[in-house]
């Protein structure tokens, strides 16, 4: 996926603030079933695993826009290598949802109070070096994990939609 900076911060904040209930709100009332179905599909995840994977990414956006603050330019660590290894490793099958979300929205909590006071020239010069994009500042850093949060809302529609047309 490519991603694009945010350029308005009021934008940006706006977006990265209401991923949380762009979640919430496309899985409440869910019945177990559908959260937990998986489509026949070559590395589909169910729901369940697309959320608490979600919370892991969320752990390390969290590190990684406090590392750009506190070391500028800091090399970034490109995630946990095989994302289906962790899925199996980390057991996201048996992940709280509830729970999930509320690390979610804790930690974007946290840092949309934090980002919300800092200037437009505090954003642009906090960044990391990105392994394949270079060095990002930190308006991409949180532009990139909200537009990760699009591609997952996409799989879970489409999760949601391949359950409603199975053949039960």
């Amino acid at each position: 996926m490519d991603y694009v900076e945010i350029t308005n911060k009021k934008d940006l904040l706006s977006r990265y603030a209401d991923d949380y209930s762009r979640l919430k709100k496309m899985i409440d009332g869910l019945p177990e079933k559908v959260i937990d179905f998986v489509p026949d599909l070559a590395d589909a995840w169910s729901l369940r695993e697309q959320i608490a994977h979600l919370m892991d990414t969320e752990i390390r956006a969290f590190v990684r826009y406090r590392n750009a603050i506190l070391d500028p330019g800091v090399d970034l660590k490109l995630g946990g290598g095989d994302v289906n290894a962790s899925n199996t490793l980390l057991k996201y099958n048996t992940q709280d949802l509830d729970d999930a979300l509320e690390v979610i929205r804790l930690l974007r909590k946290i840092t949309v109070q934090h980002v919300s006071g800092m200037t437009d020239d505090e954003i642009a010069r906090y960044g990391i070096k990105h392994p394949d994009m270079g060095q990002i500042n930190l308006r991409m850093v949180l532009s990139i994990y909200t537009q990760h949060v699009d591609k997952h809302l996409e799989l879970v529609r489409r999760n949601i939609e391949l359950f409603e047309k199975r053949k039960v």
